[in-house]
């Protein structure tokens, strides 16, 4: 009986501590800015799907601050580069380039990080997944926004959706945390014989 009653208590007692030491949204949102603000660069696959079903996806390089590179797979060739000054967005096959001036004061440094800004953040329950947290402000272009960390508090995949319920989900696969690469890829050299459109994003 003893015995029984020793169990049961060890239970109890592991049931508690398990509790006292779980994680709030709050907690795993702070550990997931942590992260993100130590990467200093990283490669991989992105992959995202639109609600209507199309997906894209490619090989990307990401340099802190702000500089990203993304040559497209599906579809095959497109480019993407920006840095906290630029955005080029090149489509080989109709020679066009979209050249966007970035605010070198916001640019794109904040990433994903200053993205969910003002943002309210709950922990939706955990999974095999890992950490699933949903952001929520009615007020931004994307009033819902659900990311899933994995055990490190690294973005793994999450989707936006936009206040008519549209939107998009993303993936990242094969990431390296230590890539080789130089900062040069993040500056763009627009080919010769390509039409360039100025500014047609207005981003600001």
């Amino acid at each position: 009986m003893k015995k029984i009653i020793t169990i049961t208590t060890a239970l109890v007692l592991m049931a508690a501590a398990q509790g006292a030491f779980s994680l709030s949204a709050d907690d795993i949102a702070a550990q997931f800015k942590k992260k993100m603000y130590s990467v200093g660069k990283l490669s991989g696959v992105i992959s995202y799907t639109l609600r209507s079903g199309r997906t894209f996806s490619g090989n990307f390089m990401y340099m802190s601050p702000g500089n990203i590179h993304i040559r497209f797979t599906n579809p095959s060739g497109k480019i993407l580069v920006a840095n906290t000054k630029k955005l080029w967005l090149y489509d080989p096959q109709s020679k066009v380039c979209a050249v966007q001036q970035l605010d070198e004061e916001a640019g794109v440094s904040g990433g994903i990080v200053s993205f969910l800004k003002d943002y309210s953040v709950i922990l939706v329950p955990e999974s095999s997944e890992g950490y699933t947290l949903k952001f929520k402000n009615d007020e931004k272009e994307y009033p819902e926004i659900t990311l899933v960390l994995d055990s490190s508090f690294f973005i793994r995949k999450g989707s936006l959706k936009n206040k008519e319920g549209e939107g998009f989900s993303f993936t990242l696969s094969g990431v390296n945390f230590s890539p080789d690469m130089v900062k040069s890829v993040f500056d763009f050299n627009v080919p010769a014989n390509t039409q360039i459109v100025k500014n047609p994003f207005n981003i600001r």
